[in-house]
C-alpha cells in the first residue's frame, strides 16, 4: 500500500469515531504502530489531524475540517461569543476581546469596550505575536508543542522591558498557564497595559480561540486579578460549552 493510500485509509477511520490513540488506530488500519505514528505526524504538519495535549488522542485537524465543513466557522464562534463577551465587559467594566490564532500571531476578532474614560483601546484585525500577550500565550500554551518550536525558531523579539525574550522562561510561563487555566500579561507588548486570557475550546477538545480582559496596569493589581480571573474563565467555559466542548478538568484561579 502506498503512503498516500495509507494516509487516506487512516483519515477515513475518523468517520467511525472522532478520536483515536496511535495503538488503536494502527490496529484498526492494519498498519504497524511506527508507520501510523509517522503518517499522523505528516498529517499534523498539514493540520489535517491534531492531538489533544491532555488525552494524547488524535482527531481531525482544522485544515481538513475546514474543507469538509465539519468545523464551526469563525462566524459561529463570534455569534456564540458575542453575548457572553458583552456580559463580561459589563461585569468587569474593562475592555474584553476575542481572538484567534493566525500562524504565529494572535489576531483580534471582536471587541467589547468598557464605559471607563481611561481604558485599553484595540482594533479588529490587530496582530500581536503569540508570546507577548495573555490571549496569545494562552493559545500557544494549549496548542501542539510543534507550534512553540516553530515560534522559537524565529527568535523572540522584545517590544517592552517585560517582553519574554528567553525561550526557557517562555516555556515555564506556558506550563504555568496550562496548570492554572489562564494567562497573564504584564506590559509585555504595550507599556502600561496588563491583561488576562482564557482559552475557548471546540467540540473536538481543541483550542479555537481565546478571550481576554485588558486594562491599564493601575487597575490590574493582585486583588483585581483574583476578582476577575474566575469571571473570565467562567465566560470562556460558557462559550466553549455552547460550541460543544465538555469540560474535563478544573483550573485554579490563584
Amino acid at each position: 500500500m502506498r503512503a498516500v493510500e495509507k494516509a487516506i485509509t487512516l483519515v477515513h477511520k475518523f468517520e467511525e469515531k472522532p478520536e483515536w490513540g496511535v495503538t488503536d488506530l494502527a490496529r484498526a488500519t492494519g498498519m504497524d504502530k511506527a508507520m501510523t505514528h509517522r503518517i499522523l505526524k505528516t498529517l499534523m504538519r498539514a493540520q489535517w489531524v491534531e492531538q489533544n495535549l491532555a488525552s494524547k488522542l488524535y482527531s481531525l485537524g482544522p485544515g481538513l475540517r475546514d474543507i469538509a465543513g465539519l468545523q464551526h466557522s469563525r462566524l459561529e464562534v463570534l455569534r456564540v461569543a458575542e453575548p457572553v463577551l458583552e456580559e463580561l465587559a459589563r461585569q468587569v467594566n474593562e475592555t474584553v476581546l476575542l481572538s484567534g490564532r493566525h500562524d504565529l500571531f494572535n489576531v483580534v476578532e471582536m471587541i467589547k469596550e468598557c464605559t471607563r474614560e481611561v481604558r485599553v483601546v484595540s482594533e479588529i484585525g490587530r496582530k500581536i505575536p503569540l508570546y507577548c500577550g495573555a490571549a496569545g500565550k494562552t493559545l500557544l500554551a494549549f496548542d501542539h508543542p510543534s507550534l512553540l518550536e516553530r515560534l522559537l525558531g524565529g527568535g523572540l523579539k522584545t517590544y517592552t522591558a517585560n517582553t519574554i525574550g528567553d525561550p526557557e522562561a517562555l516555556k515555564a510561563e506556558l506550563e504555568t498557564i496550562r496548570e492554572r487555566g489562564w494567562g497573564f500579561e504584564n506590559e509585555e507588548y504595550s507599556t502600561g497595559v496588563c491583561g488576562l486570557g482564557a482559552p475557548i475550546w471546540n467540540s473536538a477538545g481543541c483550542v479555537t480561540g481565546s478571550i481576554a480582559i485588558r486594562a491599564p496596569s493601575m487597575r490590574m493589581t493582585a486583588g483585581d486579578i483574583a476578582a476577575i480571573a474566575p469571571q473570565l474563565t467562567k465566560a470562556a467555559a460558557e462559550i466553549s460549552a455552547k460550541l460543544g466542548f465538555k469540560m474535563k478538568r478544573e483550573f485554579a484561579h490563584g
